[in-house]
């Protein structure tokens, strides 16, 4: 064998070497490169998910989950469980008064129609039996409120009658407005007619409206209402047809009947002194007394034949009270508070002089007597 060719098979094995170097120098540093690169995903990654999980946690803080409606929900149709979804919505975008407490949802009414995909709002539900068609909110002014009296408390409207006949008028209503002595009550047709009768009674047989406040509104029942509208108020209720029930309207007069008989045997006077109160009697009594002390008073200082200015005095001032029955109190205050005045004195004899007549030493011990 030649040099040559044992110095060209030396040079093509070292190139042969040399080339399987290099390719396995290129084949580490390729790998070397896509360990690297893949770390680097990998850390890239781990910075996008930490990112996107800031976000989402940022997100859930300023965000709340709105309960919608799945489906069309017609008005007065109780809301179920299958009607609601879950919405997140940015608190920015809510809207007030939406609900987030699915158990609060469930049960309650739509007052109107609801749209699917609507945001529940407190406004749109009621709790309990539908709103009557016939409900209305009715203010008053004529009712006696407790002092203590606050909105949202429940109460009975009663009628008091002079004869001691006292009447539910309104039972367990709720305040909803209050403002001095002016409510605002909920009332529906019949109560809306009953209460119109009761005005009416109050002002033409001096009865007195005052309401009544529940101790325990939640564990106390409903006063049964009995009072008895007038005739006309009935006749109109058995062919009002706004009235969503009918009641029994012959009940209703007897016990109507019942009490106008009893009205009609209370005289004006008696009437009179259950209006007033117990003031007014107490009164007329003290200045029957005063006017007794002072005619007793004129009855000692005059002369033994001067007839008893004192008796003219207490008759007319009797006289005077029985007017005070009749409902001038203003007067018989007045007639109290002069028991000599002209009309005492015209009771006296005609060979009696006047009391403005008596003789000068005794001037100032009239005066006195005037003047107490």
């Amino acid at each position: 064998m030649s040099w040559t060719y044992r110095h060209r098979k030396v040079l093509v094995m070292g190139t042969i070497a040399v080339s399987l170097a290099l390719l396995i120098a290129a084949a580490l540093y390729m790998l070397m490169q896509h360990t690297d690169q893949q770390q680097k995903q990998q850390q890239m990654k781990e910075e996008y998910e930490r990112q996107i999980q800031q976000l989402k946690n940022e997100e859930q803080q300023n965000s709340r989950n709105v309960w919608m409606t799945a489906k069309t929900i017609p008005a007065g149709v109780a809301i179920k469980a299958d009607d609601l979804k879950s919405v997140p919505i940015p608190v920015s975008l809510a809207p007030p008064g939406v609900i987030t407490d699915r158990e609060s949802i469930i049960g309650k009414n739509a007052k109107i129609e609801l749209a699917s995909g609507t945001p529940l709002l407190s406004s749109l539900l009621y709790e309990g039996q539908s709103i009557p068609k016939d409900l209305r909110l009715q203010e008053f002014q004529v009712i006696q409120l407790p002092s203590n009296l606050k909105p949202n408390q429940f109460i009975d409207v009663r009628i008091g009658f002079p004869t001691g006949e006292d009447f539910v008028l309104l039972s367990k209503k709720k305040v909803q407005e209050l403002t001095g002595t002016v409510v605002w009550l909920e009332l529906n047709e019949m109560d809306i007619l009953q209460t119109s009768s009761a005005i009416i009674d109050a002002y033409l047989q001096g009865a007195r409206l005052y309401a009544l406040p529940y101790i325990e509104p939640g564990l106390q029942d409903a006063a049964v209402v009995n009072y008895p509208a007038n005739q006309k108020v009935l006749d109109l209720m058995a062919v009002d047809p706004n009235l969503l029930e009918t009641a029994k309207f012959e009940l209703a007069r007897t016990l109507r009947q019942t009490l106008d008989g009893n009205l009609k045997a209370v005289s004006e006077s008696d009437k009179l002194r259950v209006t007033s109160g117990s003031v007014t009697v107490q009164q007329q009594l003290q200045n029957e007394r005063t006017t007794m002390r002072q005619g007793n008073a004129m009855s000692e200082a005059q002369p033994a034949n001067t007839p008893q200015l004192g008796e003219s005095a207490i008759s007319t001032n009797s006289s005077q009270s029985a007017t005070n029955d009749s409902g001038t109190n203003s007067s018989s205050s007045e007639t109290s508070q002069q028991p000599s005045s002209p009309a005492g004195s015209t009771s006296l004899p005609s060979g009696t002089p006047p009391a403005t007549e008596a003789p000068p030493a005794n001037g100032d011990q009239w005066e006195n007597i005037f003047n107490q």
